[in-house]
């Protein structure tokens, strides 16, 4: 029978199973002495020295010196340790070695091992407790049926319904309605004169009379005399004059800069635009299909690779050369999807198609009509601002004015109009009345100002303004979609057998 000398691990380590110096020494012709074989009272001189034994509650030390034992021997000693329950003979082994062959003083002995092999490690059977269950294999295809969408109309609104526009039934704008000025017309204006304005007074001419008669306003004074003295008489006037009393001034427009428009909205035209359809089969009855539902994912068992942990599994367990080569595998697994299969029932395509609405516009389409856009139509420009107005002050219709009659002065002199007697003798008397002519008021910085007085008949229209809404009302319906066909069928079926979570694995070691 092959012996067994040595156990290389997983891990590549390798351990002695045998005593190999004492197979040396047996095979060379070595003496095996029993020193104590345990079954009565140890001989200290037949023991090792410093082994101690036991036996009967008592110890004993060996003491055999290396000089008195004999060389290349193999003193076996029943080995203390030894369990109750054990039921083979096991012997610790001794033998004299020298470590330096120069110096004699250097035998000793030298425990090399012992007749026991220790199996607790060894794995000497393993058994896989399985449980199984058919699984979706790797090579399975599958074939999904994608559902026919049908939408159909005139659905009760609630979840999963949507309105659409099918066409309009009115279209207002409402609220906020203001009248616009959209022109001023013809200005009605008038010359006034200007405050700038400034006048010139012109002294009336006095005209001095000499008059036969007496009479209001007529002075007599000697006229001529024999003999006489006279003098000169001339008259001026002063004072005269027109006074502005109530200054009724007003301050007018002249025009006004840069007014502004803005443009307003007179009416509007709705675009409108046909709602592509496009025709879908709706669902008519009811069919049974298979259904497949995924179910709790379990891990198993996909493989297998070699491994050098002494924790896997064992595996390719060979002998050579008297060594035992436990090898070991790495199990490979993987998450698999369990399945169940039930009857479900599923919506059978109809007979015939409905026409619906896809979404999308175009002008060629037989849909409804819906609004796409609203187009300004007539517009015009509407004053805003009239901006800052030019203004001038005019005199206005209550001033009043005074005329002041000038003050007549008449001075005597050698320059005058008159030639009178400042002496009388035999005097002719005549009667002297003065007249003014030539007073004026002259206009001579004429600031002319034309003034507006009002306009003839401005122009309004009707406009919307801010606060407007413009309301469209469409015709709605409601569109709700059903799904059917759609369905998972399961092409390949690669049914797989594959431990499940409930597999365990026992190891029977060496005792």
């Amino acid at each position: 029978m092959a012996d067994i000398s040595k156990i290389t691990l997983p891990s590549g380590t390798t351990y002695d199973i045998k005593d190999a110096v004492a197979r040396d020494l047996i095979s060379a012709g070595i003496t095996f002495i029993i020193a104590w074989d345990g079954a009565s009272a140890p001989v200290a001189a037949n023991i090792p020295k410093g082994v101690v034994v036991r036996y009967n509650n008592t110890n004993t030390t060996g003491t055999l010196t290396p000089a008195s034992g004999i060389s290349g021997a193999l003193y076996l000693i029943k080995s203390s340790t030894t369990p109750t329950s054990e039921t083979l003979d096991i012997y610790d082994e001794y033998t004299i070695i020298k470590p330096d062959s120069e110096d004699n003083t250097t035998w000793k002995w030298e425990k090399i091992g012992d007749t026991k092999i220790n199996l607790t490690d060894v794995v000497t059977n393993v058994t896989l407790n399985k449980t199984t269950d058919s699984v979706i294999g790797t090579n399975s295809t599958f074939k999904v049926t994608q559902p026919t969408i049908n939408l159909t109309t005139g659905a009760t609104a609630g979840t999963g319904v949507i309105s659409v526009a099918t066409g309009i039934s009115s279209a207002s704008a409402s609220g906020d309605e203001v009248t616009a000025l959209t022109g001023l017309g013809t200005a009605s204006t008038k010359n006034a004169i200007g405050v700038n304005s400034t006048f010139t007074i012109t002294q009336p001419t006095v005209n001095l009379t000499a008059n036969t008669s007496t009479a209001t306003g007529r002075i007599t004074y000697v006229q001529s005399q024999g003999t006489a003295t006279t003098t000169k008489l001339s008259a001026t006037a002063a004072g005269g004059g027109t006074a502005w009393n109530s200054k009724d001034a007003k301050t007018v427009v002249t025009g006004y800069t840069s007014p502004t428009t803005e443009s307003f909205v007179k009416s509007v035209s709705p675009s409108t635009s046909k709602l592509t359809t496009t025709t879908v089969t709706g669902v008519s009855g009811s069919v049974i299909a298979s259904k497949a539902t995924a179910a709790t994912s379990q891990t198993t068992v996909s493989g297998s690779s070699n491994s050098t942990s002494n924790a896997d599994f064992l595996a390719n367990i060979s002998v050579s050369n008297e060594v035992l080569t436990i090898g070991a595998k790495k199990l490979s697994t993987q998450t698999t999807t369990q399945f169940t299969f039930a009857d479900v029932t599923v919506p059978k395509a109809a007979s015939s198609a409905t026409t619906v609405a896809t979404g999308g516009v175009a002008s060629g389409s037989t849909g409804a009509s819906i609004v796409t856009g609203v187009t300004v139509g007539d517009s015009a420009d509407a004053i805003t601002g009239l901006g800052t107005a030019s203004t001038a002050s005019v005199i206005g219709a209550s001033s009043t004015f005074t005329n002041t009659q000038p003050t007549i002065t008449v001075a005597s002199g050698t320059d005058g109009d008159v030639t009178v007697a400042t002496g009388i003798g035999a005097a002719t008397t005549r009667y002297l009345s003065a007249s003014a002519s030539g007073a004026n008021t002259a206009w001579n910085n004429k600031d002319a100002v034309t003034a507006v007085t009002g306009y003839a008949s401005p122009t309004t229209d009707k406009v919307l303004g801010s606060g407007s809404t413009i309301t469209v009302t469409p015709t709605t319906t409601n569109i709700k979609a059903t799904a059917s066909g759609g369905n998972t069928e399961w092409n390949n079926k690669d049914t797989v057998t594959a431990l499940t979570n409930g597999s365990s694995i026992t190891v029977t070691k060496g005792n």
